[in-house]
Parts: structure tokens; C-alpha cells; sequence
């Protein structure tokens, strides 16, 4: 159904909401923090979630899995920024991280275990995956629904199942975001679709103006 509302662009909304994640990568500088590991970036991720860790130094280096332990903000260079305590879990990483000859899951989970915990200060990037519901669509972005907070100015990839489309993608960044009270999803989060150089039906915009157009004709 359509929305009628003082947007600039209409906006559609969903009978059965889209099933889907948002991928985000932070910039973080890893050092030695009170015996472990802390991560200082620009994006506090929350305490008790399990994000992929992968080095920036090295191309070929496997993600481990680490557990924010704690998140504090601080100050650095005038900025707001916020450390947030790591702990190295073991355990299987993504298939598609790995490559042909790569040493056993556990053999390798170890060796990555011991290169977090004597790492000098370096850049490493931290990779969430927050699963989330498509709401409604409009020609600049979509509303997302999610059981993870989502802090506005973040910047990810959006995957969606279309259905008989299969799983479409687009870059976009969290601009506005509204906690839920009493409800199982937590989060609502608009988000605005980036520049894309994709063309031919390949990006999720295009397939959500296809569904669209299609609807409006029937």
C-alpha cells in the first residue's frame, strides 16, 4: 500500500516484510588494554556482541570471531571515540574467508588467537551482521526493522531476499533511528540508499522499483 505523508517521495509499504542483513565495517585501532585487547574506533558496538575482527595489514589474514566485552567512549584528538574491550573466541569463521591449503578450523583459530593477544597497536577492521526486516521502500532509501541498535551515519551493505529475485544488495547509511519499546524488534532505522555504479536490474533499489511498478499495474 501507499503512504500518503510530507516526504519528498512516496514511500511503499510492505504487506510481508523482507527478510534480510546489514553488513557494516569499522576502522579500529587494536592495542593492549588492562591485560586483553581493546578496540578504538568511531562506532561503540555493544557489550556481549560477537563481531568479525580482520587485520588491515594483511589481505590474506582469516577474521576471528571476538565478544565486546565492554564499551566506553572517550576523547582522542578532540573526537568522540569509544574503546571497547575485546575477548578472541575460537571457533569457525566464514567459509568464504578461507582459502584452498588453509590449515585445519581449530589449527587455524588457534593461530589467530595467538596473533590477536601479542599484537602490537595496528588498524584492523571490525564486520557486524545485524539481521533485519525491509518495512517499506522509497526512491531514496527504506525503513529497516532490527533487534540490534543501529547508530545513525553508519555505512554498510544492505542484502535482501526478494523472493523469486533472489538475494539483491545496495549500499546504504543509517540516517535516522527510533528504539521500540515492548516489541520483539528494538530498533527502526531509515536508511538512505548511497551512490551506486550498478546498472540492469542488479542492485536492491532497482529490483524494489521493479516490485513497485509491477504492483502499481495490477
Amino acid at each position: 500500500m501507499w503512504l500518503s505523508n510530507r516526504r519528498r517521495y512516496p514511500r511503499f509499504q510492505l504487506t510481508d516484510p523482507l527478510q534480510g542483513r546489514l553488513q557494516t565495517s569499522d576502522e579500529v585501532m587494536v592495542e593492549s588494554h588492562h591485560g586483553g585487547l581493546a578496540a578504538i574506533g568511531p562506532v561503540g558496538v555493544r557489550p556481549f556482541t560477537v563481531v568479525l575482527m580482520k587485520w588491515k595489514t594483511s589481505a590474506t589474514s582469516t577474521p576471528a570471531r571476538v565478544k565486546v566485552l565492554d564499551t566506553q567512549p572517550v576523547v582522542m584528538d578532540h573526537r568522540l571515540q569509544f574503546r571497547m574491550q575485546l575477548e578472541v573466541l575460537g571457533g569457525e569463521v566464514s567459509a568464504g574467508d578461507r582459502s584452498e591449503g588453509d590449515r585445519s578450523e581449530v589449527d587455524r583459530s588457534e593461530v589467530d588467537r595467538a596473533e590477536y593477544e601479542t599484537a602490537r597497536p595496528a588498524w584492523a577492521m571490525l564486520i557486524r551482521e545485524v539481521p533485519v526486516r525491509l518495512l517499506d521502500f522509497g526512491r531514496g532509501g527504506v525503513l529497516l526493522e532490527t533487534m540490534a541498535p543501529l547508530e545513525t551515519g553508519v555505512a554498510g551493505q544492505l542484502d535482501i531476499a526478494t523472493g523469486d529475485r533472489g538475494v539483491r544488495s545496495d549500499d546504504v547509511r543509517i540516517c535516522r533511528t527510533l528504539r521500540l519499546h515492548g516489541s520483539a524488534f528494538i530498533c527502526v532505522a531509515g536508511a538512505e540508499f548511497l551512490p551506486s555504479h550498478e546498472t540492469g536490474n542488479h542492485t536492491l533499489r532497482e529490483v524494489l522499483d521493479e516490485m513497485h511498478q509491477t504492483t502499481r499495474s495490477m
